[in-house]
């Protein structure tokens, strides 16, 4: 059978697809074993239990905090900033699941009345009263923008969280102003974080350099 230039065509966007897939799995898993191979490196050569915790999903999470040690804000003090890291996301994820529930309630419930609005050969004015009209649609509303809201907040607060504790694991093998631009640089550039991990693994902490005692 002859290939018509159609088959053509989507044959070359599958095969273009399926690279890009294989592309970003590749590239997934570079970066995965590079940060996990320098995490679990520079928690070996600090001392650190349960180095090995650096391979495993939401361990590596954890571990990361405990690369880091208690972040020091001006009046404020992370002391385990790692936990913290696993607890926002699934606190996120129960306030979505609460607020889209209490949403899809009101929205199932001003559907019914809708519905029964329809049954009754009410006018088109009626129809989306009963939609988005009432406190039932006010509700539903305000669920909608407060999930939102949320999820923004609580986005923001794990970045800034992940941001922190890059910088101040950088700030051991680098001085302040250099952990700062290689925090940055992670933000934009792909697998920089991953490398530069790798790359200062077996680096001697400045702290320890100078004889301290470390975060």
């Amino acid at each position: 059978m002859y290939q018509t230039e159609t088959d053509q065509v989507l044959i070359t966007v599958l095969l273009i697809y399926l690279g890009v897939i294989f592309f970003a799995l590749i590239i997934g898993l570079a970066s995965y074993l590079f940060k996990s191979i320098g995490m679990y490196t520079m928690g070996k050569r600090k001392g650190i239990q349960n180095a090995w915790l650096a391979f495993i999903p939401y361990g590596r999470t954890y571990f990361l905090g405990e690369l880091s040690g208690p972040i020091h804000l001006k009046r404020k003090t992370i002391t385990n900033p790692g936990i913290w890291l696993i607890l926002v996301p699934i606190i996120s994820s129960v306030i979505s699941s609460i607020f889209m529930g209490l949403f899809y309630a009101s929205f199932f419930a001003k559907m019914i009345g809708m519905t029964s609005a329809l049954s009754n050969h009410a006018s088109e004015e009626a129809v989306l009263r009963s939609l988005f009209g009432g406190p039932g649609g006010f509700f539903m509303i305000m669920a909608l923008i407060l999930f939102v809201l949320a999820s923004i907040f609580l986005t923001a607060v794990q970045n800034v969280l992940i941001v922190l504790i890059n910088k101040q694991i950088y700030a051991q093998y680098t001085e302040d102003n250099m952990a700062i631009v290689h925090t940055i640089l992670g933000l934009f550039i792909p697998l920089y974080t991953s490398i530069y991990f790798f790359v200062i693994r077996n680096n001697e902490p400045i702290f320890i350099q100078k004889g301290g005692e470390g975060y």
